[in-house]
C-alpha cells in the first residue's frame, strides 16, 4: 500500500476512446471519487489489447503515445476527470507501461485475462464487472473470465446472481448517480406530454423499438412531443417530428429530462443502465422494457412502468396508458425520484474504497 490508508489503484481500460460511455464513465467516477480520498489511480487508455511486433511495431508502440498526445492535447475531453487521476495512454497493456500499484482492476472482459497475468508488482487483481460482455465475444470465452482468480465487483443483482450459479465470490456494489448533475428544475406536475429516449444503433439498445412506439403514441396523442439524443448524428430515417441532440452535455441532459414528462428506455438488456436513473432523478417518469438491468433499480408498477422487451407494441401500450393518466405519471415520476437517491456516488464509492483497505 502507497501509506497506511491509501493504495495505488490503476484501473485498466479496454481501448482509449474519447466519446461518452457510460461504462468509462463509471470508472471514471470511482477514478474521481477515490482520488478525493488520498488514493493514488492511474487510469490507463490502451491504442489496443494486441501489442504490435517486430522492430518497427516496438517503434511506434514508443511514440503512439506522443502522438496520440500532439493529436489531443486536451486528453479526456468529454468528462471532468480530476487533474490528480493520473491517465496514461499506452500502445497496449503489457505490464511494462504502466505504474506499480497496489491493485489493478479489470474493466472489460478481455481486460480480465491481462491483469490476471500480471507480476505482483502490479498489486491485487480485481475485475469491475458492468455486464455480461457477449455483445464482444462469445459467452464461453466471456465466462471463462469470470472464473478467474480475481476480485470480482459487479454492478447489479442480476450480475451476482450469474457468479453464484458459477461458484464465484462477489462484492455488489450499485452504481451511483450524481445528484449535482440530475435533478428536478422543472416540477413533476404540470409538465407537457414531452418524451425523452437515448439513441444508440446498438441493435440491443432496442432504439427502433422505441421510435415505433412514439410513433403509436403520437397517433393516440396528437400533442405529445419527443427529443432523442445521442452520440452518433441524426439517423436519416428519424421521423422528422422527433427532435435529437447530438453529443449532449451533462447540462443539456439535464435540461432535456427535465423538459420530459415520461423517458423512454427500451434496451433489450443492460449491465445496470444510466439513462433511466438520471430521467428518473430528474423527475420524468420511467417507461421502459424491463431489461435485468434497469430491474436492479426500478420496481415495475411503482417506480417505472414496464413492458416485455423486444416487445414493441407492449411498450407502445405502456407509454400511451402514462401519456393518457397524468395521476399515473405523477405517482411514479414522484416515487421515481425519492427512491433513486438512495444511488449515492458517495456510497458506491464507500463500498470500493472499503473493499479496497479490506484487501490490503
Amino acid at each position: 500500500m502507497a501509506g497506511p490508508t491509501s493504495a495505488r489503484v490503476n484501473f485498466v481500460m479496454p481501448v482509449q476512446i474519447n466519446l461518452p460511455v457510460g461504462g468509462y464513465k463509471v470508472v471514471y467516477r470511482y477514478a474521481n471519487g477515490l482520488v478525493e480520498r488520498g488514493h493514488k489511480v492511474t487510469v490507463v487508455l490502451p491504442k489496443s489489447l494486441e501489442p504490435r511486433t517486430g522492430v518497427v511495431g516496438e517503434v511506434k508502440n514508443l511514440v503512439w503515445p506522443r502522438i496520440h498526445l500532439m493529436r489531443n492535447p486536451g486528453g479526456i475531453t468529454w468528462f471532468p476527470l480530476d487533474p490528480r487521476v493520473k491517465v496514461i495512454f499506452c500502445s497496449d497493456l503489457r505490464e511494462k507501461w504502466l505504474p506499480e500499484a497496489d491493485f489493478s482492476v479489470a474493466t472489460f472482459w478481455r481486460t480480465a485475462p491481462i491483469v490476471n497475468g500480471y507480476s505482483p508488482r502490479m498489486g491485487k487483481k480485481l475485475y469491475l464487472i458492468q455486464h455480461f460482455e457477449t455483445f464482444a465475444g462469445t459467452p464461453e470465452d466471456v465466462t471463462a473470465t469470470w472464473k478467474l482468480p480475481l476480485d470480482k465487483i459487479v454492478i447489479a443483482r442480476w450480475l451476482a446472481a450469474f457468479a453464484e450459479s458459477l461458484g464465484e465470490n462477489y462484492t455488489y456494489i450499485p452504481n451511483g448517480i450524481d445528484f449535482d448533475e440530475f435533478g428536478i428544475d422543472v416540477p413533476i406536475e404540470g409538465r407537457q406530454k414531452r418524451v425523452g429516449m437515448l439513441f444508440h444503433s446498438d441493435v440491443m439498445k432496442g432504439a427502433w423499438d422505441g421510435i415505433n412506439a412514439l410513433e403509436v403514441a403520437k397517433e393516440r396523442h396528437p400533442d405529445m412531443t419527443a427529443v432523442l439524443y445521442g452520440v452518433q448524428e441524426r439517423p436519416w430515417m428519424l421521423p422528422t417530428w422527433i427532435q435529437y441532440v447530438q453529443k449532449a452535455t451533462s447540462p443539456q441532459l439535464r435540461e432535456i429530462y427535465n423538459s420530459c414528462s415520461i423517458f423512454l428506455h427500451p434496451s433489450w438488456t443492460e449491465g445496470c443502465p444510466a439513462p433511466p436513473a438520471e430521467a428518473m432523478a430528474c423527475g420524468a417518469c420511467v417507461v421502459a422494457a424491463a431489461n435485468d438491468g434497469v430491474l436492479d433499480y426500478l420496481t415495475p408498477g411503482v417506480t417505472g412502468v414496464t413492458a416485455r422487451p423486444k416487445q414493441w407494441q407492449e411498450l407502445a401500450e405502456r407509454l400511451s396508458d402514462v401519456l393518457g393518466d397524468d395521476s399515473l405519471r405523477t405517482a411514479v415520476a414522484h416515487a421515481g425520484s425519492e427512491s433513486i437517491r438512495q444511488y449515492t456516488w458517495k456510497r458506491a464509492v464507500d463500498s470500493f474504497e472499503q473493499l479496497l483497505l479490506s484487501k490490503g
